[in-house]
């Protein structure tokens, strides 16, 4: 079984904007990646968080990506 803290430390990206951006720049470049899946909704997160997040994510990453 894979704990929390080593999905967050090896296999997420959480961050602000900027650090999301940056990550996911280097495992597209790193993987030929062309398609992410994402996925908000992780734990025990209140779902106007998860809605908050989605759209950061649409109005502050997506768009450098």
């Amino acid at each position: 079984m894979v704990g929390f803290d080593t999905v967050c430390e090896k296999h997420a990206v959480i961050g602000d904007a900027n650090l999301a951006v940056e990550k996911l720049k280097k495992l597209t470049q790193k993987t030929g990646a062309t398609n992410l899946l994402t996925w908000f909704n992780i734990g025990t997160v209140p779902h106007p968080l998860v809605k908050e997040s989605m759209e950061r994510f649409i109005k502050d990453v997506m768009p450098k990506l």
